[in-house]
């Protein structure tokens, strides 16, 4: 055969192709990254669960807990707002949230998942009052997304406890099964996202018969209000994915300042309804306001 004839045949490269790394679970993407509605993540877990055909507790017993994941009860149900169960620490901002992450991540081989969490905002809010004890819901948001045959899922923002009404549909969060009339932990052990963890009926239909005031440790304002913080909050979630953050702690520092040279450190206090004492120390940068100061500050200078 000439050597002509060989040009006519194509090259074949032998070399091994790379291949990427394994993971342990289904590389399931978060719901709303990037948004104000992005996912929480023990909505996240659960759907993870889903997708595996298993249960929240077995996943969490034969998958997480080899991972350094919480070894309590993580299913349990603050029922009277006081009482924080440890579920409420995994979209919040401390050692339960970070825990979470790193073993849901090592075992889907996702790096983003503190977004799923407070954990950008660390550094800027204290942990009092920022997560609610109980799950809430629009449910409105679960019935249009299943009509849609959209995932069903739950927004970070529904966990944090300043947010009782839906801003997109302006309709307050529910608290109880509109069936059982139970409140419902964040995390169903044995139960998929949108329905109830004790009766398992559809959590996207409302009754109309609620008392979130026997869930909620604090007050519920008027509509008006109520949907402008839920707004700002959302604002504020979607914010944590710019790099650096868009508020830093000087920032802040800046912030009381100008309010206590222009009302006075008294009168500046009693327009955030707090001590004295307080704005002294978020002056001085010893203490930093909790979410729903960070709100009446927003209210006062007019910012978002």
């Amino acid at each position: 055969m000439r050597n002509d004839d060989l040009a006519t045949y194509e090259t074949w490269d032998m070399t091994a192709p790379v291949v990427p790394p394994r993971s342990r679970l289904f590389n399931l993407s978060p719901v709303g990254f990037g948004t104000s509605l992005v996912e929480c993540l023990t909505s996240y877990f659960s759907r993870v669960a889903q997708a595996h055909s298993v249960t929240p507790g077995a996943l969490h017993h034969h998958e997480l807990m080899k991972h350094g994941a919480c070894r309590r009860n993580m299913f349990g149900c603050g029922v009277d707002a006081r009482t924080r169960s440890s579920t409420s620490g995994i979209n919040a901002t401390g050692g339960v949230a970070a825990d979470f992450v790193s073993a849901i991540g090592k075992l889907t081989a996702r790096n983003d998942l503190r977004y799923l969490t407070m954990i950008p905002w660390k550094s800027l809010f204290p942990s009092p009052l920022l997560m609610r004890g109980v799950a809430a819901w629009c449910p409105v948001c679960l019935t249009s997304w299943e009509q849609a045959g959209k995932p069903v899922y739950v927004p970070l923002l529904w966990t944090l406890e300043v947010v009782k009404f839906c801003p997109y549909h302006r309709h307050p969060l529910r608290l109880t099964c509109p069936h059982c009339s139970l409140p419902q932990p964040l995390l169903g052990q044995c139960s998929w996202v949108g329905f109830c963890t004790r009766c398992r009926r559809w959590l996207g239909s409302d009754s109309g018969k609620d008392d979130p005031q026997r869930y909620s440790v604090l007050h519920q304002e008027s509509p008006d209000w109520e949907i402008w913080a839920a707004s700002q909050v959302g604002d504020l979630i979607k914010a944590a994915f710019h790099n650096p953050p868009l508020l830093t702690r000087e920032q802040l520092s800046q912030l009381i300042r100008a309010g206590t040279d222009l009302e006075g450190p008294s009168s500046f206090a009693r327009i955030l309804g707090v001590s004295a004492t307080s704005v002294c120390k978020w002056r001085m940068g010893a203490k930093h306001p909790m979410l729903p100061v960070y709100l009446r500050l927003a209210r006062v200078f007019n910012v978002t």
